[in-house]
């Protein structure tokens, strides 16, 4: 079994708890977004706002799907791994865990300095004039950005235990004729995972973009860094495994051609040599068939092993992107043709 790391979202109590709790948040921003609509507001920043307030219900339930996606992979990996390969995943799972507190606490951190530094793009961009009322607004970001933290935390998690699963070669097979089992059901955990956090990024992205257009000095800099976090850790999430899962397959592959080399050697060199007494086992006497048929497997495995799980994952990279880029577009066309 791989070590789990608990999860508020894994127990059902708590769960139901953190749905109430999140419900009641979104009705308040949601409601008070829509009050604050029109007058001398930015309405552009106000639609934003509106559609990244469904983060505190969309945020919660993608952590949700991430845990179920991480426990069928378990399932999958636990018989599979060697004992050697599950102790070092294990080992990295424990020593990653102890910078959890460190990545869910960053989300957090920026959006705090951003909301006490920013205080005007929420009083006068956003509408919300009342002191009481701004003030009361740190709460459901603190709680939105806790759901953005972990969801860092799981995909700097996921990233770290596919490199681990990478390296496992105990299904290497040159003569299977399909895709090595491990590395299909990697290539769908870091495909799901992704997808999680490109659903995330297409939430969060358009009033991360506004920020930056209608803030200025140390805010902006929160929304460009913020921008350049959700962005580049979903790409990362495909582009990385995609490159180790290849980087193992080649690997692999190479040692095995090195080994039919030599022998294709040694049969090339008898027949220069005219001396057919190879110390290779040979059952067929005719030398020359025999290196015909060796050359055609190395053919073979040459063709066969290129990493199609590698550039399949590199393929679906736009695909994942396309929430993200669509939603910023929507955003920025706001912003250029909308109105104050």
């Amino acid at each position: 079994m791989i070590h789990q790391v608990s999860s508020p979202f894994s127990s059902a109590v708590l769960r139901k708890s953190i749905a109430i709790l999140y419900c009641v948040l979104f009705v308040f921003c949601f409601g008070d977004l829509i009050l604050s609509l029109g007058g001398d507001s930015n309405q552009r920043a106000q639609i934003a706002a509106l559609l990244c307030s469904s983060w505190l219900l969309v945020g919660p339930l993608l952590a949700y799907k991430w845990d179920q996606k991480w426990n069928n992979f378990d399932v999958f990996l636990t018989p599979i791994l060697q004992k050697t390969e599950l102790s070092s995943l294990n080992s990295v799972i424990d020593k990653l865990t102890k910078f959890c507190l460190l990545i869910v606490s960053l989300p957090v951190l920026l959006i705090t300095v951003g909301f006490y530094r920013g205080d005007s793009f929420f009083e006068t961009d956003l509408g919300l004039s009342s002191n009481l009322k701004t003030e009361f607004w740190i709460i459901p970001l603190v709680f939105g950005a806790l759901v953005a933290g972990w969801g860092v935390w799981r995909a700097v998690f996921s990233l770290a235990a596919s490199f681990e699963v990478s390296k496992h070669i105990g299904d290497f097979s040159p003569f299977a004729g399909v895709v090595s089992s491990t590395n299909k059901n990697l290539s769908d955990f870091c495909f799901g995972v992704a997808r999680i956090f490109g659903t995330g990024a297409t939430v969060v992205l358009p009033v991360l973009l506004v920020g930056v257009f209608e803030t200025s000095d140390l805010m902006r800099l929160v929304f460009y860094v913020l921008i350049v976090l959700v962005t580049g850790t979903t790409v990362a999430l495909l582009a990385l495994p995609a490159v180790w899962i290849s980087r193992q397959v080649e690997g692999r592959r190479q040692i095995y051609l090195d080994g039919l080399s030599k022998e294709i050697e040694h049969l090339v060199g008898d027949l220069r040599s005219g001396n057919h007494n190879s110390n290779v086992p040979v059952w067929n006497t005719n030398v020359t068939m025999r290196l015909n048929a060796l050359l055609e497997v190395r053919k073979h495995v040459m063709v066969h092993m290129a990493s199609d799980t590698s550039l399949k994952m590199v393929r679906q990279i736009p695909l994942i992107l396309i929430g993200p880029i669509g939603s910023s577009i929507v955003a920025w066309l706001a912003l250029v043709f909308g109105k104050n």
